[in-house]
Parts: structure tokens; C-alpha cells; sequence
């Protein structure tokens, strides 16, 4: 005869909980003047973003920034500062956050400038 586990079936739907900001919200530039990085995203009008400076991308614990606080953009920008001089030259990325800290868009740099 056959048992339960040879006539069960599982079905597994996945949906995307993310807006529309996930797949359309990208760094349109990135800017150093000593150790600030002045981050542009595209479109400019998409509320709720974050931006942070990481050693490792998605690990909020690497952050290079003061207090390891993502920082929120003001009408598409956003500048983020790194306290310790000891890290210019240093390899990072500059990641796009939204509320929940999810990355949605990222950018290699070098801080101090590329």
C-alpha cells in the first residue's frame, strides 16, 4: 500500500514583499572630499532609504560609520562620514537600505576616493 508521505504533495509559493523601490532604486553617483562620501541614489524621490558604508555588505556590523547609524537621504542624498582616518585606502561598499535593513542596490568605493 502506500504511505501518507507517498501521496502528500507540498506546494510552495513565494511573493516578493518588497515595492516597486527594490527593483527600480539605484546609486547614480558617489563622491569623496576627504573621508565624506556624498551618495546620490536615482529616482531622488524614494521615501525611506538608508545609506551605510560596509566592509561586508550585507553584515550591519561592519559598518564603517560613526556609531555603525545608516544614514537617511534628503531629497536623493545622503553623506556619510568616516570618523577613522586609519580606513582611507580601505576597499568598502556603499549599500542602499530600506526600513526593514534589507540591501536593495550596492556600489564598491575605496574611502578617501576612488
Amino acid at each position: 500500500g502506500l504511505s501518507l508521505q507517498e501521496c502528500l504533495l507540498p506546494v510552495i509559493a513565494l511573493t516578493a514583499s518588497d515595492g516597486p523601490a527594490a527593483a527600480t532604486v539605484s546609486i547614480a553617483k558617489a563622491s569623496w572630499r576627504g573621508l565624506r562620501c556624498q551618495v546620490e541614489i536615482s529616482p531622488a524621490d524614494v521615501p525611506g532609504l538608508l545609506a551605510d558604508l560596509r566592509k561586508k555588505t550585507g553584515d550591519a556590523s561592519t559598518s564603517l560609520l560613526e556609531e555603525r547609524k545608516p544614514r537617511p537621504f534628503k531629497t536623493g542624498r545622503a553623506g556619510l562620514l568616516v570618523p577613522d582616518d586609519s580606513l582611507e585606502g580601505e576597499s568598502a561598499s556603499i549599500v542602499l537600505l530600506d526600513a526593514s535593513g534589507t540591501v536593495l542596490a550596492k556600489r564598491a568605493t575605496i574611502v578617501g576616493g576612488d
